[in-house]
Parts: C-alpha cells; structure tokens; sequence
C-alpha cells in the first residue's frame, strides 16, 4: 500500500470514529427524553417521501442543467453513483472523478467541469444563505433586510465563477424547498417553522460537505444546538439522516455496475486518470492497420442447422461474388447431432472462402463465436445467425461506417429507421422489451438492441474483447458489449431489416431467466476500473 493510501486509510477510521462519538454524545445529552415521547409513523412517513421527493429533485436538476447531452435516467442514477461516491469516501478527488465520469458517459467536453464548479458553490451557498436569511427573520425584520442584502452580494459573487451558479442556486433552493417543506411539515407539532428551516439548511450544508464517511454524526450536528429547547430533535435528524442515505446508498450501489465501477475504485487516488485514459479520444483510438489480404471474415456459429445453413450460406456466398474485396465465411459446428458439419464440409469443398471449424462437444453459442472470431484472418470480424434471420445484404450498410473508424457495429432490431421490416411474433416481442430493459438498466446503458445477432468489430478490437469473455451462452452478446464500454470503444446501431425464422433454439421463458442471472455474473466479474495490480 502506498504512503498516500495509508494516509487515506488512516483518517478515514479517525472519521469513522468521530462520527459515531458525535452521534454518542448527541444521544446522551439529549436523554432523558420526556415523557410520551416516541417516533410515531406519522414523521417517519414524511421523512421518507422527503428524502425521496430530494432525490428525484436532485436528479430532475441535473437534467434540466445537462439537457439534451443526458436522458432523465442517465441524471438521475449520476445523481445516485456520484452521491455514493462521496458519502462512502468523503476523501476521493470529487470535482475530478465526477468531471471525468461525466465525460466519460456523455459527449460533453467543458461543460461537464463547469456542473462541478457551479454545484460545488451553490451546494455551498444555498443552504447558507438560507440558514442566515432564516436566522435573521428569526430576530427582526432589520436583520432580515440585512441578510437579503448580503445573499444577493453572495450571489452575485458566486456568479463571476460561472454564469449558471446563480440558477442552479435557483434550483438548489427548490430542491430544499420540496424535501425541506416536507421535512418541517413532519416536525410541524415538534418546533417552530424557522427553526425546522435552519435545522434542514444546515443538515443539507453538512451531509453535502461532510469529511466524515456517509456524514455519520457530522450531518447530525445540525441539532446540536437545538437539543436542549426540542425535545427529540436529535434522534429525529438521526432517522431523517437514514432515510436519506440508504434509498441514495442502495440505489448507487445498483448502478454502480451499471456503469462499471466498483466500491474499491473510489478508494484509488489514480481513479480520475484511469477514467480519463478510458473515455474514447474524440478522433478515436489508434487507426487500426489494414494489413491483412482478406477484408472481413464472417463467423457463423451452427447447432443442428443443417436445414436453415445452406439457404444462408448460399446467399453469403452470392454477396462475396458481387464484391471485389475479399471474405471469408468462418462456420463453427458446435458439436451438432445432425449432418450440420457434412453439409457445411461439402460446401466448402466447393468454395474455398468457407472454412469448417468443428467444436466438440456443444459447448453453446459465445464459446462458438469466440472461436470463430479468434481464429478469423479478415480486418473486421462479423459475426450472423446461422438462420439469416437479418440479411447478409445488410452489410453493405456496416462495412462504409466500419471504415470511418468505428470500434463495433451492433444490428438493431430497435433502432429507429423508417426504411427497414422487422417481423416478430408479440409474445417474444414483450418479452424481449423486458429483457432489453433489464440489461440496459443493470450492465449496458444506451444499447437499445443488444442481443441482434448480427454484429461487426474491428479484428484489435475483437481479439481484446472476446479473449476476456467468459460467457458461452446466449449472453455472451452482453458481456461482449458491457466489456467494449468497459474500455470505451465507440457501439454503434445500424437499423437492420430482420425477419424470425422457424426452428430457433431460444426458449423465451427459461433462457430469459439464464440470462438474467448471467447479467450479475457479468457484472461480479468485470466490473471495476482499478485491480489491486494496476488498471482495466
């Protein structure tokens, strides 16, 4: 462990433990409580709907700021990753990571650092001002006048750091406004409304800014000077606290994945960097050298298709006829029990740009894929259903977006374009629409389509990805494409005519529920930008 890391051990337990003194001590002098006191379900209720209604708030914020660069999911689980960064390490470089994370998951550039700057100042002076205006009131309507002078002076200091502080001012003090109301609403009976607004400021001010990890007992300071005057007030910023952190915490914790992160690399000082080194350079990465004679090779995985292949095969091979580029047509037989193998060797014996590659016993389809595409000699490596189900034909859509420089290629059944036919029966469909929907809200965000069976990658690109990839089933496809985000490789969809084929071996029901599982296994297995022995 390196000195630095020692360091951030080391107060990070002193924290730790100052925290649950404070608390400690809050609890001891607030007690005895009086008589009848009890947390009744009523202010208990409230606090959940607050900490809630705080969180969606806070996401709805970071949207209306980003605009059209984010969808309203993508703020507001960034809301939820970033937040649990900071509350499980209040000690990570936040204005770095978040920036870096930010640019990572969108196309956006300065604007990402300028977020973190007017967040950063309106975290700061929002509930500050707040807090003042509402003590000032507190006393006379001189002082009141006074502090709105001085927060209108603030505030326009606040803004020569950038022009968007003083309007996420604006929407930092109605995010307060909707979870504090709610929270002064639930202790109506309990404390005077200006005290509940100062209580609430100076909560948010310390959970916001705590050193201490989760803000345990630091954001419970907020009562500390209330202890003596209202009854319970320590115990009830204690459970609002909870409340307030554990939706936030369970929900980052189930998107940390999502976008490939594990709790240890908050614990890394080189996260920042290693973010940076991931996210895909503008101009993209490296070109990759064409050097090779044959241009793509297409790997076709083949299970008892001798029915279906030869259609297919017949029609790949009038496509490589009428191109002046080289192919090769890789079949992987994966351990068939029918005469699949035979009838692809005739065929190849006949064209000498397909090639037979038997894998026994079946060892399912991505351990098919995988072969195929490592044994490939083509510069980019396609890989279709033995069923033809999507049109070999429609590579001639790929192969001029390959060109341009590309990393992968996904056929998308959902993509939206107005010029190409899908045919599929309604009950696959509203099950592959759930299934679609749980992949991109656990493993891979923004790929509509991630199970098409119809795919191109650069051969660099490949050979990284499938010599990493585990799974030999059906869900090989997502842990192909959770990989290429992974690294930052550019997914692109192509809107691809398709058509379903008799004779598939999917069975909706019970591979769906393989796949799921396989989804988390996915997860547990690649997820994480640091390794205890360097970076992804």
């Amino acid at each position: 462990m390196k000195k630095s890391e020692k360091l951030v051990a080391a107060a990070y337990m002193i924290s730790t433990i100052l925290g649950i003194a404070i608390i400690i001590v809050g609890v001891k002098l607030s007690m005895p409580l009086p008589d009848g006191f009890r947390l009744s379900p009523g202010p208990l209720a409230y606090f959940l709907l607050a900490a809630l209604t705080g969180l969606l708030a806070r996401g709805l914020m970071r949207k209306l700021f980003f605009r059209s660069h984010v969808t309203l999911h993508q703020s507001f689980s960034f809301e939820c990753v970033i937040e649990t960064a900071r509350l499980i390490n209040p000690f990570m470089s936040k204005i770095s990571t978040e920036s870096e994370f930010i640019k990572r998951e969108t196309s956006m550039g300065a604007e990402a650092y300028d977020w973190i700057v007017a967040k950063f100042t309106a975290g700061l002076i929002t509930p500050i001002l707040t807090i003042v205006i509402a003590y000032a009131v507190r006393q006379n309507i001189f002082n009141a006048l006074t502090a709105l002078l001085f927060s209108v002076m603030l505030l326009a200091f606040a803004t020569i750091f950038t022009r968007r502080t003083s309007l996420l001012c604006l929407g930092y003090a109605a995010v307060m406004c909707l979870e504090g109301g709610i929270f002064i609403f639930a202790l109506k009976d309990s404390m005077p409304i200006l005290d509940g607004i100062i209580i609430y400021s100076l909560f948010t001010l310390l959970l916001g800014n705590s050193v201490i990890p989760f803000a345990l007992g630091f954001a419970e300071l907020a009562a500390a000077p209330f202890i003596a005057i209202i009854p319970g007030i320590f115990l009830y910023v204690i459970v609002f606290h909870i409340f307030r952190i554990v939706p936030e915490l369970s929900l980052g914790c189930t998107y940390l994945a999502r976008y490939k992160f594990k709790i240890r690399d908050f614990f890394m000082p080189e996260l920042s960097s290693v973010l940076r080194s991931s996210r895909r350079p503008a101009v993209g990465w490296d070109p990759f050298p064409h050097k090779g004679e044959i241009r793509a090779s297409i790997v076709i995985p083949a299970y008892n298709e001798e029915k279906r292949i030869p259609e297919f095969l017949s029609d790949v091979r009038n496509y490589m006829d009428g191109k002046t580029e080289k192919f090769e047509v890789v079949i992987v037989d994966d351990g068939s029990k029918d005469n699949t193998a035979a009838v692809v060797e005739k065929l190849a014996s006949e064209d000498p740009r397909i090639r037979l590659i038997r894998q026994i016993p079946n060892q399912g389809k991505g351990a098919a894929v995988k072969r195929g595409v490592l044994e490939a000699k083509g510069d980019f490596v396609i890989f279709a259903d033995a069923d033809g189900a999507t049109p070999i034909t429609e590579l001639d859509k790929f192969l001029p977006i390959a060109n341009l420089g590309d990393d992968i290629l996904v056929g998308s059944r959902k993509a939206g374009s107005g010029s190409v036919e899908r045919n599929r029966n309604l009950i696959r469909s509203i099950m592959g629409f759930i299934f679609y929907k749980i992949v991109n809200f656990f493993a891979v965000p923004a790929v509509k389509d991630t199970q098409c069976g119809f795919k191109l990658f650069r051969k660099d690109v490949a050979l990284k990805l499938f010599s990493s990839c585990a799974e030999k089933g059906w869900a090989f496809d997502v842990e192909l494409l959770y990989l290429a985000q992974l690294h930052g490789f550019k997914i692109t969809e192509v809107p691809v005519n398709w058509h379903e084929v008799e004779g598939s071996k999917v069975n909706p029901l019970k591979d769906s529920i393989k796949m799921f599982i396989a989804i988390f296994r996915i997860r547990k297995r690649h997820s994480g930008f640091t390794h205890e022995h360097g970076e992804i």
